[in-house]
């Protein structure tokens, strides 16, 4: 943790508690000291003064003047500086080296060394170090407060705790040593707190840490004793507020009760060190100030006189979207409603907006997020006095009313989740009205509320068995096992909590805030209430199909179960509170998660400190997190959301992982009767959470697992958490990192497979060893099948099945490298083998998974994939796959875990690939729709229907077998125990809980696997629902029946659907013709946006993927939808799939490395590889000199020729050479810039993976390339190797949509998004740009937005290759290339949207790009220089825009401008391309005519400062107009030059006028 201060100056936070700690040191031998005598002495303030403070300052003070010698140190007991001069300082230390000497004195410990630093009068770095306990806090500005339990321990995010002001019991801190009345008298404003007293400055650390509440300090103290422990509380969340001004002498000049509420913070470095009286605060909940509110009005009633619908529109939205903050909204709308002129029209309309929207959202699917907000919104109003309770009566009566006729007719039950959530919608409406709505007409609350009973008694399912996570009980008790994910339990339960607020009578409580209170002076009664108008509600769904199976299944995946389980004790996560609070406070949580799930930092960041919960709720949200992570059928989000979002609440929240464990805990305990699937997704994000800590976890709290046999279900969990670790990172990182008694849960290491030696007597071994050599000499498939037939090796081997299984095992052996080889060997010798087991059969095909177990039952992973790749070759069918699993008996090798885990793994992929043939079919269909309309399209779409529906019939046919497949297993298993004929009457499968012999787990686990799999395909499974009913009936035990009934009766979300997902994505009519927004096609997401106020950027959920005139990449059967960077990771890494976090090694295509970095990079090649070695290939490292060329520093100009020998000493074949520095057209072969000559020689193709030794690679992901900077030492190691070992970085998605103004320029555009996003919010995450503005833009401005990518962080940037991507690129090589683009549905870790026809003209201020400002908001900055260049803005484009302005407004520059073209190339094309609309003139005339510097040599030049000689470098303080990339101190030269990043227009703008100008005033 560190500061920086300046370009020279980095405070290391960690430095400062070292020297702390020494201090410390000495304090403590002095005070375990046998000497009484500390030399105690009294200092005119009459505080007491020791040794060991002056020992301690000492220490101090030596230890910050070398740490920083030009920051003043203020201390305690230094000599005091007079405040003339401490007045200009502008950092200082602020120093006690002993406070609470009294402490000391009376040997109680309670005593501190406090280190601050202040910036003017704000503390921004804090050290305090208790030296009796060892513990060290210590904060800087915007990283957190963080404690040490001593030297050596880890270091712990502190944070101060949430409460409200009038909670009961809170914990209040004070001073041992200094009471006052006024202290007692504070006190005793609060309702029976806690009082503890301590010393020191230990009180405001104990708020900081969140033991304490509250700290007031009534009396007396100094800076000194207080500036440390104020940074650890500002960073700990709490606040340090004046409560009145002290005179020179520290005397209150105001009583404290008069002046708190003034919310002024503790100020340093006065006149006098005296601190005014304070107190300390915790996370207080308050309301926003009035001021504030009045002014929010205000804006909104003039936005209102210009756009009242906009407004309208604006405020739905955020109702919406931020649901936790309605009650504020509707204060906002009850003060506007006060203003006779435009307010009371504007409530009325905008209130019978909402009643509408209710009315909309409640017909719609897609609206099943918005209903509850709005609904709850007009509550609010009715509780405001704004509108009539009768009105809302109305609405909600009607909703009742259609769940009562739907649930009436419904007999099959397919429509319950819609009826139950409309009820549920009432029911949760109610709290909000209060007492205003739930009293002013009691007959309607009764009434309703009987009705609310009675349809829920009336309901086919009070719960849903077949949702449950967990199939038996654990105790007699288990409110675990009752749990159905709250598909049909969560109306019961809402049902219960209005009755229990009916009974108490309490109609208002803090979870729903009633502002109103502190809003009456605003809210004037002075208005009628608002009676609503009439709206209608249908709530019917248009069906085109009576297919009770197909309904059940798209209405639940519209209106899925809760996803609530609950895991904590009631106590923890409810208390004493109402059960409707808990209920409100679960729908916060899960609204935010919902709408801010694509930025998972800011909906951490919301749901820890952000909820309007005055309680300790963590357990709650964690409660709600992990439910949802569980939830049956199927999540909202992907498994690794869930996880990154607990890993961020972790770091922030201090009791989440508590928590977090406990959930843990009672999974652990149920391992054995939990629903197979969540098994697998525990143990996905388990593996994923603990790669967050370095693979940490305290195993020894399951050591009873090793004991345990292999069929165990907590060993089988543990050993697949450690499997999936190893996918994360790699066997021998894993191994150690595991105690050593758990390594024997760890899979076999991978290990080269050999063959036998031609001794062993196993024909077919010796053949395929002979068959791996001629392989191996890439043998042609024609001749190695004449070898085969003149070796007559069908009758050596014993006929067609031996031969086509010794060739398979010799391919597998040969392709065992990687996962590419292996594809490479099977296609390659596709032809040979596929005539053996075609004319061999199923007998072939169950030899070939035979084979594929034998090589690879050690590689679980590579023997699946091998699976994979034969059904997708169409060696080997799904139905054979099927019938191995379960005629090897697989799925019951109960003792062999890594044969029985192949059996389930080769199952998945079996269904997964028929299910994924008939999606694609789908996909090639829309394909030729979207192309214009004729015959021939017409015969191709006839033609692939035919093939749908055999690959429809095919899916069918193996779900079918599967579960045929497992009724005949437990069938059998049944019949050959005699233990298990007391199931023969069992109807529940939790009955069957409680044995441990191994049969009868076994037989358990395959009725929860039949379960679980029916409900996991069911989606799949609705059309062939008769013929699974018909295998149910014939099943020998009613057990195995109820199991499938009861799967049958539960349709879950998209996982795997073939028939509702696909015929929505690709336009097929639907089962059901229901408004469906493009949100709902990914899992019902709505597209409603967060913001929509001018160019504010807004999150979304998704967005249709780019149109391109090429077809996608294939990187074979992807089981996950990928981004563009997923796609070329996993392509290059040979992998079907990768995920963000995930290391993998990928191939290189290009190494990139320039004059700076090349030699650095070569030497370490060198040293590690060794003189002798050669580069990977020589034809795919590219050398560029271009950073320091134009110079006459010896040292840049060594660089260039080290670079020239090792060229020739490796034959690198793209050396592009400069020896004449006098005339750098004398260089042909010289280009300039290293990122726009790649680009300009060819080497930027879509779907590659460039690497280069400069931040700025990422300028290449223009191309539709994976593009990013490395250092020399991976360099070094990718010309060694060609492969680098990388994490896969997240994906945030950026479209950019709108027609874009004449006056604006790419460079705006991603100035505008860092300004967004700050320079550390794309920090290791690719951004992928989309969108109408991108695809109208040339390649040249794509590179502009690509290449700064790097100062918001990011990792690399993209822009979908089309046929612009591939203009460019066909013209400058003839090499191929493959583009690759997003899969729909693709996982975005954040969305965001840009209107550019509503973005205006920005620039980057000092000392950082995201310093956004707007242009016009500059104009009386004064320049000295304007510089046109770089890779950023030096490319042809960029000066023709230049010339452009330049010429379009006439006249003389008045700054010096400076032009620095980027290659050679663009200087060609400055002097000879006419310039569009500039009468045929070029920019260098323009340029010349308008007094610029004449254009400079190629290079990079000023844009990183370089040797003192560099054309333009600023060598004086300068200010500077720049269409560089990077604005921060020293960066173009001179360590107090100020540079604005622009646009080229900018750029020339503010040159024709000598200060920051908006080009708009010349357009």
């Amino acid at each position: 943790m560190s500061l920086d201060l300046s370009v020279t100056q980095t405070i290391s936070c960690e430095a400062v508690v070292a020297i702390a700690e020494d201090a410390a040191k000495a304090i403590l031998d002095v005070y375990n000291s046998k000497d009484e005598d500390w030399s105690v002495e009294m200092k005119a303030d009459d505080s007491p003064l020791t040794r060991a403070d002056k020992e301690a300052n000492d220490i101090i003070c030596k230890g910050l003047a070398a740490l920083a010698p030009h920051i003043p140190i203020v201390s305690e007991e230094n000599r005091q500086v007079s405040f003339d001069i401490r007045k200009n300082y502008q950092y200082s230390w602020c120093v006690d080296p002993l406070d609470g000497t009294k402490e000391f004195i009376k040997r109680n410990g309670q005593f501190t060394v406090n280190i601050a630093l202040l910036e003017n009068d704000t503390p921004i770095l804090g050290v305090v170090q208790v030296p009796v306990s060892g513990k060290v806090y210590y904060a800087a500005k915007g990283q957190g407060a963080f404690v040490k339990e001593g030297p050596s321990a880890p270091a712990t995010q502190i944070h101060a705790v949430k409460f409200s002001m009038g909670e009961k019991g809170l914990t209040i801190v004070g001073s041992a040593s200094h009471s006052s009345a006024a202290t007692e008298e504070f006190i005793s404003r609060f309702d029976d707190p806690k009082f503890e007293q301590l010393g020191s400055s230990l009180k405001l650390l104990m708020v900081a840490e969140g033991v304490a509440h509250v700290y007031p300090r009534l009396a007396p103290t100094s800076e000194w004793d207080t500036a440390a422990a104020h940074a650890i509380v500002t960073e700990a969340g709490g606040v340090v507020l004046q409560a009145g001004r002290c005179d020179n002498k520290g005397v209150a000049l105001e009583d404290w009760k008069e002046v708190l509420p003034k919310e002024m913070n503790v100020v340093y470095n006065k006149e006098h060190p005296l601190n005014p009286y304070f107190v300390v605060y915790g996370q207080r909940e308050l309301h926003v100030p009035h001021a504030i509110v009045n002014n929010v009005c205000g804006e909104i009633k003039e936005m209102i006189k210009m756009d009242s619908e906009s407004v309208e529109s604006m405020l739905v939205k955020v109702i919406v979207q931020v649901s936790p903050k309605i009650p504020l909204y509707c204060v906002l709308l009850g003060i506007i409603n006060t203003d006779d002129v435009i307010g009371v029209e504007f409530v009325e309309t905008f209130a019978n907006r909402l009643a509408k929207e209710v009315a909309a959202s409640v017909d719609s699917p897609a609206g099943r997020f918005e209903t509850a907000p709005l609904i709850r919104c007009l509550g609010q109003l009715v509780a405001y006095g704004i509108v009539d309770p009768k009105s809302l009566w109305d609405i909600l009566d009607d909703m009742v009313k259609i769940a009562e006729e739907i649930s009436s007719e419904d007999s099959a039950g397919a429509f319950q989740p819609y009826t139950d959530h409309l009820v549920c919608l009432v029911l949760g409406a109610l709290p909000f009205g209060g007492e205003e709505l739930l009293c002013s007409v009691p007959e309607k609350f009764n009434r309703l509320l009987n009705r609310c009973n009675k349809y829920a008694d009336n309901r086919l399912h009070q719960t849903n068995d077949g949702l449950k996570p967990f199939a038996g009980k654990v105790g007699d008790d288990d409110q675990i096992y009752q749990s159905d994910c709250g598909a049909a339990s969560h109306l019961t339960e809402m049902l219960r909590a209005i009755e229990e607020m009916r009974e108490s009578s309490r109609y208002s409580f803090d979870t729903i805030p009633r502002l109103a209170s502190f809003y009456e002076e605003d809210l004037l009664s002075n208005t009628a209430m608002i009676t609503l108008r009439p709206v209608s509600m249908s709530g019917e769904l248009s069906l085109q199909t009576t297919n009770a199976d197909i309904i059940a299944r798209d209405i639940i995946e519209w209106y899925p179960p809760r996803g609530i389980i609950r895991f904590l004790k009631e106590e923890h996560t409810k208390g004493e509170r109402l059960l409707i609070e808990r209920i409100i406070a679960e729908d916060y949580f899960l609204h935010t998660i919902h709408y801010f799930e694509g930025d998972r930092v800011e909906s951490a960041k919301r749901l820890a400190r952000l909820m309007p919960l005055n309680y300790t709720y963590d357990p709650l949200l964690c409660e709600v997190i992990f439910g949802q992570m569980l939830r049956l059928p199927d999540m909202e989000f992907k498994t690794i959301m869930y996880g990154t979002l607990m890993v961020d609440l972790c770091k922030i929240v201090p009791t989440f992982p508590r928590a977090m464990s406990a959930c843990v805990r009672e999974c652990f305990s149920r391992m054995g009767i939990i629903d197979p699937y969540l098994r697998q997704r525990l143990a996905e994000w388990l593996a994923y959470h603990v790669s967050n800590y370095d693979f940490a976890w305290p195993w020894q709290k399951w050591s009873h697992v090793l004991d345990a046999p292999e069929y165990d279900c907590q060993r089988r969990f543990c050993a697949d958490v450690v499997a999936r670790m190893i996918r994360l990172s790699y066997w021998d990182r894993i191994h150690d990192v595991l105690p050593e008694s758990f390594r024997k849960l760890l899979p076999p290491k991978p290990q080269i497979q050999d063959l036998p030696s031609d001794q062993s007597g196993d024909l077919e071994a010796i053949w395929a060893s002979k068959t791996v050599d001629l392989i191996r000499k890439k043998t042609k498939a024609d001749q190695l099948d004449d070898w085969m037939k003149s070796n007559a090796l069908e009758a050596v081997l014993g006929g067609k099945v031996a031969v086509a299984r010794m060739l398979l095992r010799a391919l597998l052996v040969a392709g065992q490298k990687t996962y590419s080889h292996m594809i490479i060997a099977l296609e390659r010798y596709y032809g040979p083998l596929a005539i053996l087991i075609t004319d061999s059969g199923e007998e072939a095909q169950m030899a070939s998974i035979d084979v594929i177990w034998q090589v690879w039952h050690e590689n679980l992973q590579r023997a699946a994939m091998a699976v994979d790749r034969m059904m997708t070759l169409r060696l080997v069918s799904a139905n054979t796959i099927v019938a191995w699993v379960f005629k090897t008996g697989t799925i019951c090798s109960s003792d062999d875990r890594y044969k029985y885990n192949f059996g389930w793994e080769s199952l998945h992929v079996a269904v997964n690939k028929v299910i994924a043939r008939v999606d694609d079919v789908r996909a090639d269909i829309a394909r030729i729709r979207q192309d214009s309309p004729s015959d021939d399209a017409d015969n191709r779409i006839s033609a692939k229907q035919e093939v749908l529906k055999e690959c429809e019939r095919d899916a069918s046919e193996t779900l079918v077998f599967v579960v045929k497949n497992f009724v005949q297993v437990i069938d059998d298993l049944f019949s050959a125990n005699e233990t298990m004929s007391s199931y023969s009457s069992l109807e529940s499968i939790d009955g069957v809980q409680g044995s441990t012999s191994k049969e009868n787990i076994l037989f358990f686990e395959l009725l929860l696997f039949t379960k679980a799999f029916i409900r996991h395909y069911y989606q799949s499974i609705a059309n062939c629902t008769a013929e699974i009913k018909k295998l149910a009936e014939g099943a020998k035990i009613p057990l195995t029946q109820s199991v499938i009934k009861s799967s049958l009766q539960v349709p879950p979300g998209l996982d795997g659907t073939f028939i509702s997902l696909s015929m929505i994505k690709y336009g097929e009519k639907l089962p059901i013709d229901a408004p469906l927004s493009q949100a709902s096609i990914n899992k019902g997401l709505p597209t409603y946006l967060q913001y929509d106020c001018g160019a504010k950027a807004v999150r979304i959920t998704c967005s249709a993927s780019p149109t391109t005139s090429r077809s996608p990449a294939a990187t074979g059967q992807v089981k996950n939808a990928l981004t563009m960077t997923e796609k070329i990771l996993a392509k290059h890494s040979n992998n079907a799939s990768v995920a963000p976090g995930q290391n993998i090694w990928t191939d290189v295509d290009k190494l990139l490395t320039h004059d700076v970095c090349g030699p650095g990079t070569f030497g370490i090649f060198q040293k590690e590889f060794g003189e002798n070695a050669d580069v990977w290939d020589n034809e795919k490292v590219v050398i560029i000199p271009d950073h320091y060329i134009f110079t006459a520093d010896p040292r840049a100009n060594r660089n260039v020729d080290i670079l020239r020998d090792i060229s020739k000493q490796y034959n690198i074949k793209y050396f592009y050479d400069i020896t004449d520095r006098s005339d750098f057209r004398a260089n042909p072969n010289y280009k300039g810039v290293c990122h726009i000559a790649m680009a300009e020689e060819g080497h930027c193709k879509p779907g590659e993976v460039l690497f280069g030794t400069d931040s700025h690679t990422c300028n290449a992901g223009a191309f539709g390339q994976f593009a990013t900077g490395v250092g020399n030492t991976d360099a070094g190691f990718i010309l060694g190797t060609g492969k680098l070992l990388i994490k896969v970085p997240p994906t945030m998605r950026f479209c950019l949509d709108g027609e874009m103004p004449p006056y604006l320029l790419a460079k705006d555009l991603i100035l505008h998004i860092i300004g967004e996003i700050t320079v550390s919010g794309g920090t290791y995450k690719a951004m992928e740009f989309t969108g109408s503005a991108i695809e109208n833009m040339s390649m040249e401005e794509r590179m502009t937005v690509c290449n700064m990518v790097v100062e918001a962080g990011g990792k690399n940037g993209l822009c979908p290759p089309d046929q612009t991507t591939f203009d460019y690129v066909t013209a400058r090589t003839s090499d191929p290339f493959e583009p690759v683009y997003a899969d729909a549905g693709a996982n975005y870790i954040a969305d965001y949207r840009f209107d550019v026809s509503k973005l205006e003209p920005v620039v980057a201020a000092p000392h950082s790009p995201d310093n956004r400002k707007l242009a016009r908001e500059c104009s009386d900055v004064k320049i000295d220089r304007v510089y046109i260049g770089s890779c950023t803005g030096g490319k042809t484009e960029d000066f023709q825009a230049a010339a452009k302005l330049l010429h379009k407004a006439g006249g003389q520059v008045k700054v010096p401008t400076y032009l620095v073209p980027a290659t050679q190339k663009v200087w060609g094309d400055v002097y000879t391309l006419p310039v569009p609309g500039c009468d045929g003139k070029t920019a260098a005339q323009i340029f010349e005519e308008a007094g610029c510097v004449t254009p400079a040599s190629p290079s990079c030049a000023a844009c990183l400062g370089g040797p003192q000689d560099t054309f333009a470098r600023m060598n004086k303080p300068e200010v500077c107009v720049s269409t560089t990339n990077r604005n921060f101190p020293g960066r173009m030269g001179h360590k107090e030059g100020q540079v604005y990043l622009a646009s080229p227009y900018t750029a020339a703008a503010s040159a024709l006028t000598g200060f920051v100008t908006d080009p708009r005033d010349f357009f």
